[in-house]
């Protein structure tokens, strides 16, 4: 949710998307439930769509995709 914002449009409606996506961002978290629930994102993508070789950027282990849950 964090890369949600408006890119284009009414500068109104895309005004109001930016409040509603900084109060969802704003609310309170449990901290070990959302490191918990990112590991396991991240497994299921290790799991389902492994690196082709090493070559491979995005997903290998200390890639782009790692990057993304920092």
């Amino acid at each position: 949710l964090a890369r949600a914002r408006a890119i284009g449009g009414d500068a109104e409606l895309c005004a109001e998307l930016d409040e509603e996506v900084a109060a969802v961002l704003a609310q309170p978290r449990d901290a070990a439930k959302v490191k918990a629930e990112a590991s396991d994102m991240r497994a299921l993508i290790e799991k389902e769509k492994p690196p082709r070789d090493l070559w491979d950027i995005k997903l290998i282990p200390g890639g782009l995709i790692d990057l993304e849950f920092i």
